[in-house]
């Protein structure tokens, strides 16, 4: 079976308007998603592992994302 990405955004943004989200939001969090990746696999391919390393980017993204780090979520 062939993951068609498309079609798993769609579906997302399917779920997050039914859960009362703005258009604006589930954009903003769907780009957050696709950045998110983007990032893991470049800090993956330059070496960084999951660890703290790996933690405290995390915590600087969701801290500008959203305004909470990982630990005060």
């Amino acid at each position: 079976m062939r993951l068609d990405p498309e079609l798993a955004i769609d579906r997302a943004f399917a779920t997050y308007l039914r859960k009362g989200y703005s258009k604006e939001w589930i954009n903003q969090r769907i780009l957050t998603l696709q950045v998110r990746s983007e990032l893991v696999t470049e800090w993956s391919e330059r070496g960084v592992k999951e660890g703290r390393a790996f933690a405290i980017l995390m915590d600087e993204i969701s801290q500008a994302w959203s305004g909470f780090t990982t630990s005060t979520v």
